[in-house]
């Protein structure tokens, strides 16, 4: 192993949060982050404060449903992780000597990854395989000696979270069925390892996710059967499940990528993330049926929590320092950050604002320079649209507010933390909803004489991209900047990748013959700059979305620049590529919001 030294790491390293971390017993964690390259890597920080690179260069990647996520986990003494060119999975040694878990098949027809502990006494993990070419999908037990594997589940369905009970006996999962979306409907399934009986013990019209083994209650899980997502007790015997917690708060996240945990089982109960903007750790604790606080409350939490013994580790943040891995000890109550470097510039605390939208209460996060307003200032409009703006220190925030821009952060409808019915109130809307939100919340800040209403802009990535260009064609922005933005939601529905495919039709399609209007659509009405930046390897919205919304302005002559960035996928990894992206965008608003 490579020692590391955190505070040697450039200031753009902070931009976006650890993607997983594992506490271990001795209280040390391993945790995914990007190098300067934009690749995934392994850190492991010690109770001591040493920090390693745990696989000294390999890089290790999942493909899985287009996302990938839980590419990795350390079983006994070993890192066992999914190799990201080839999506075979290895084990690493502490002496580094690498073993070949699965055989080598050939480029794309198997993707790997939601690794997850099998039996504790046996050397064993499991993880989830999808087969493009079949659209089936296994949960595979795997020897980490190299003895080989077992197929323990062969569907056609989308498969999820798999979590061995402690005995071993039993095999729990969350499946769903495309066009379906894992938070519009999913089931959770049991295996009986003994006899190979398969059956579905939560199959309603409902949302599960992160099930969990605990001795209390046996199986539990997250579902939204009453409109939020709670833990529930879920017996395997035919019974009713009964919640665990009765509350008007959601306790897990859309799952995008594979990897996520909402909840774990610790002494005494369940931990979990609950909350959107201000999403905080909280203790279920056994038999209360009430929700106490854990940890500081100053943190904000991500949906990647790990417990080991008396440690749990997460992803955390808060408005000073940007987004950091929390290891919390369960007995002492003592929390260790391990300490990626933070920005020292003191800013104005951030403000949470709501008002009313169609008839809906809708949330925003104001973010103001040093001074006294009404600033200029820029709308962020999410990405999902299911994510959700959290008041976390954010580099690109800062960015702005360094140039005396304030950023409004709209958490507009459709995203989640809010309940099922705010999260689906944007289907059929997409492009509408989204964008009359981001609109009221620029009329409600600026009636309060925070923001300068005349002098606005926004700019989103993904399907927030979407919102921007449909903002765009409004008379309300100045400027739309929109990062590997959706333009065309009915050509997406046939180039993306399969696991969102009828997730783009349900957003932007009436269900019978019509397809409501993309920014392709709305070019004309274009009269602010745009400015459009893409990857050029982007799977998930392809480079041609930001190429023909582009070739639209150019030929009504309108401003519009588009800048490809080579070797970039869907998301900005690379720290030079994010520099110039930012540097773009800056030099926009520098000229449509302070110089005009």
């Amino acid at each position: 192993m490579k020692a590391v030294d955190l505070n040697a790491r450039p200031a753009q390293w902070l931009q976006e949060p650890p993607a997983m971390a594992q506490a271990l017993h001795d209280g040390s964690v391993i945790w995914e982050d990007v190098d300067d390259n934009g690749d995934s890597w392994l850190l492991r920080s010690t109770t001591a404060g040493r920090t390693d690179d745990v696989l000294s260069g390999i890089r290790p990647g999942s493909n899985l449903y287009g996302y990938g996520g839980g590419a990795w986990l350390m079983k006994g003494r070993q890192i066992v992780y999914v190799d990201k060119a080839t999506q075979q999975l290895f084990a690493s040694r502490p002496d580094g000597v690498t073993t070949a878990l699965t055989r080598a098949a050939p480029p794309g027809s198997v993707h790997l990854g939601d690794l997850a502990c099998g039996h504790p006494g046996r050397a064993e993990v499991m993880a989830v395989r999808h087969l493009p070419a079949s659209g089936r999908s296994q949960i595979i037990s795997v020897d980490t000696t190299g003895r080989g594997e077992t197929i323990l589940v062969d569907r056609e369905a989308c498969l999820a979270w798999p979590t061995a009970s402690p005995d071993g006996h039993r095999l729990a999962w969350v499946e769903w069925l495309p066009p379906d979306m894992p938070w519009d409907r999913s089931r959770l399934m049991i295996l009986d390892t003994r006899d190979g009986i398969m059956r579905s013990v939560l199959a309603e019209e409902e949302a599960v996710s992160d099930p969990l083994w605990s001795r209390e209650h046996g199986l539990t899980a997250t579902t939204d059967r009453t409109g939020w997502w709670l833990r529930w007790s879920v017996p395997f015997d035919g019974t009713d499940p009964h919640p665990l917690i009765v509350a008007r708060t959601d306790m897990a996240m859309p799952r995008w990528s594979a990897g996520q945990r909402s909840a774990a089982t610790v002494d005494g109960g369940t931990a979990v993330v609950h909350g959107a903007s201000t999403s905080r750790l909280g203790l279920i604790a056994s038999g209360a049926g009430n929700l106490t606080p854990l940890g500081p409350s100053n943190l904000i939490w991500q949906p990647y929590l790990h417990a080991s013994g008396r440690y749990l580790a997460g992803i955390a943040g808060s408005e000073e320092s940007g987004w950091d891995v929390a290891v919390l000890d369960l007995r002492s109550a003592r929390l260790r950050m391990v300490g990626r470097r933070a920005p020292q510039t003191a800013l104005p605390a951030a403000e949470v604002h709501r008002f009313h939208s169609d008839g809906r209460s809708v949330e925003c996060i104001l973010n103001t320079p040093n001074g006294h307003g009404p600033f200029p200032a820029v709308v962020f409009a999410h990405s999902g649209p299911t994510a959700h703006a959290q008041v976390v220190r954010d580099r690109e925030v800062d960015a702005l507010l360094t140039h005396g821009i304030a950023v409004i952060r709209v958490n507009y409808t459709g995203s989640s933390g809010y309940g099922r019915d705010f999260r689906h109130a944007l289907y059929g809307q997409w492009g509408r909803a989204d964008v009359q939100d981001c609109i009221r919340a620029v009329d409600h800040l600026a009636r309060l004489g925070r923001v300068d209403g005349q002098h606005v802009a926004i700019r989103g990535k993904s399907a927030g991209g979407w919102t921007a260009m449909h903002a765009a064609a409004t008379d309300r922005f100045r400027a739309a900047v929109a990062y590997y933005g959706v333009s065309d939601a009915h050509l997406l529905s046939t180039t993306t990748h399969p696991f969102e495919r009828g997730y783009v039709r349900r957003l932007a399609f009436d269900g019978k013959d019509h397809w409501f209007a993309s920014p392709l659509q709305t070019v004309d009405a274009v009269k602010c700059p745009v400015l459009l930046v893409q990857g050029d390897e982007d799977q998930v919205v392809p480079i041609e979305q930001a190429q023909m919304y582009a070739q639209a302005l150019w030929r009504r002559q309108r401003d519009c620049r588009l800048l490809i960035l080579p070797g970039e996928g869907h998301g900005i990894r690379a720290h030079a590529a994010r520099e110039l992206a930012i540097q773009a965008e800056t030099d926009l608003y520098q000229r449509m919001l302070l110089q005009s």
